[in-house]
């Protein structure tokens, strides 16, 4: 009887993994009248997400549909890449999507959406048979944020900042006083000159708080910063006791979108004019 089990469990998982289908979506670069309108905005891809400190990951959705319904099975993938001297991506990469909700018989659509680092979207929609599932696709759309009613507000952030310590012994000391931060304990001072001055990040601060320690900024970057540079930050959050939770960092054009962790636990916060170490 229990081996009897065993083949019914067995044949029932075959079953499920015959009626899904692989699909592989194949993206291959942006177009040049894309890519144009990202250089004059100043604007780059973004490499990183917010999950688990920024490391590069699923930067790239892609979705598939049956052509004017709602059902839907997506996948993601990841890219890594730079303009070249005249603003140009050259990349490939691949999103593997199991089938479950589609008809496979039909035409599909297929939309690839790729974010920037000012919260913008670069994307492609196309349709197509699904035989046809795996012919590069080239994203050819710039959506600008301000004209896109897709994007949430949290999906404008530039930068989420946490008081959350990698350091167990200082994330130990901060929890001792039961801190749960708000956005007004939050300071943010930004600048692109290394040898400049440092510029206060505008407030009043826009964005939620996660868990009580990081918040997520909606803020627009301010419209000196070029999101094509190199830009170095600071931040402290404020804890109940008086005490700071701050950290410093350099941040790459690629890196605005990822999430930075305070890396200090003092009695003081830096000071403006303080050196960046």
């Amino acid at each position: 009887m229990k081996n009897l089990l065993v083949i019914v469990v067995a044949l029932c998982a075959f079953n499920i993994l015959a009626q899904q289908r692989l699909a592989v979506v194949k993206i291959t670069g942006i177009s040049k009248q894309t890519a144009d309108a990202m250089k004059k905005n100043g604007d780059r891809i973004s490499w990183y997400s917010l999950d688990n400190g920024g490391r590069l990951q699923r930067n790239v959705k892609v979705e598939i549909r049956n052509v004017g319904l709602k059902p839907k099975d997506g996948g993601f993938a990841a890219v890594e890449a730079n303009p070249d001297a005249d603003g140009q991506y050259m990349f490939d990469t691949t999103a593997e999507i199991k089938i479950k909700k589609i008809d496979t018989t039909k035409n599909v659509v297929i939309t690839v959406v790729l974010e920037t680092v000012m919260g913008n979207e670069i994307c492609a929609t196309v349709e197509r048979e699904f035989s046809g599932i795996s012919q590069p696709i080239t994203l050819d759309r710039y959506m600008w944020r301000e004209d896109n009613d897709r994007i949430s507000p949290e999906r404008r952030l530039c930068i989420s900042f946490s008081a959350f310590l990698n350091d167990k012994s200082l994330r130990e000391k901060v929890l001792l006083e039961n801190t749960a931060f708000k956005l007004t304990d939050f300071e943010v001072f930004l600048k692109q000159d290394e040898k400049g001055e440092w510029i206060k990040f505008p407030e009043p601060l826009q964005g939620k708080i996660n868990n009580g320690t990081a918040v997520e900024l909606t803020n627009m970057l301010p419209a000196n910063i070029d999101p094509s540079k190199m830009l170095y930050v600071r931040f402290y959050a404020k804890t109940t006791n008086g005490n700071y939770v701050w950290g410093e960092y350099v941040v790459a054009p690629n890196e605005y979108r990822k999430e930075f962790r305070a890396t200090h636990y003092t009695g003081e916060a830096f000071k403006k004019d303080t050196p960046l170490k």
